[in-house]
């Protein structure tokens, strides 16, 4: 995936099963694309860093927080025209760990998302859309959820939820995602995304991940350590029980063996320096 561009939506509230609230009082937009990897020929630029490993996940320094981030992705064609994007298709989905630092010396949000390689966590395997946008679409039919697992012990890092509570998704989001893409400057946090896609030579794929998922009480505030293990998985809850998935998950972390409906991200922490 070196030739694809990584981008990042920020702002893309998901409610949790059984969350009281207005919706139309959350239906605002995402604010934001945030460029996490392009193609680059300039090496120095730090967006040129290739982040993405399906095992580990790095800790740059002992003084660095890095907090994870279980996301849906989806695999992209793009097309431009006339310097602009013109249309995005999701052809497939896996689990993205969107993991990211937080660093008060930081002037854009893409720095805190990509510092070198092992930076991001993304699925060995991959699952097709289908009926894209449609109640009949097979993306209705899953969930997300996270652990880690520390000291022996594993808990529930972010909340199961299904894909269909995000408030923005299939059409709506595509066709935000484009808007946004063409219109974002290199304002404050913000980065020109169309500026860097054409200096990464119109990139034909893109990741697109898609917006944070809810935390525990626990993943609110617990930062990685070197030698945490951590678990993220895209399932389908018609062909496998919430209660069932730690097991999944723990067999997959010595089998290695791949579910059928199931994306699976497994990754060992380490320090880096």
């Amino acid at each position: 995936m070196r030739n694809y561009a990584h981008l990042a939506i920020k702002g893309n509230f998901i409610k949790t099963d059984g969350e009281e609230f207005d919706e139309n009082s959350y239906k605002e937009p995402p604010y934001a694309i945030i460029p996490v990897y392009l193609p680059l020929e300039d090496s120095s630029h730090y967006l040129s860093q290739y982040p993405f490993s399906s095992t580990r996940i790095s800790i740059p320094t002992v003084y660095d927080y890095v907090f994870l981030d279980a996301e849906l992705v989806f695999d992209c064609e793009v097309k431009y025209i006339k310097n602009e994007v013109l249309y995005i298709k999701p052809k497939r989905f896996t689990i993205l760990n969107n993991a990211q630092i937080s660093r008060m010396s930081s002037k854009k949000w893409s720095e805190n998302l990509n510092w070198g390689a092992n930076s991001k966590g993304i699925g060995a395997n991959w699952i097709d859309i289908h009926n894209f946008g449609s109640v009949r679409g097979n993306l209705e039919a899953f969930n997300i959820v996270s652990y880690i697992k520390r000291g022996g012990v594993i808990e529930a890092y972010t909340k199961d939820t299904k894909l269909s509570n995000y408030l923005f998704l299939y059409d709506e989001l595509i066709e935000w995602s484009v808007s946004q893409i063409n219109k974002q400057k290199d304002v404050n946090e913000f980065d020109d995304v169309m500026s860097l896609l054409k200096k990464a030579n119109y990139p034909k794929k893109i990741l697109l991940s898609i917006g944070a998922t809810p935390t525990t009480d626990i993943g609110e505030n617990l930062a990685l350590e070197a030698g945490d293990e951590v678990f993220m998985v895209i399932y389908n809850r018609e062909r496998y029980k919430a209660e069932s998935i730690k097991a999944y998950l723990l067999a997959y972390r010595t089998r290695n063996v791949n579910y059928e409906n199931m994306a699976v991200l497994y990754q060992t922490a380490y320090l880096s320096e």
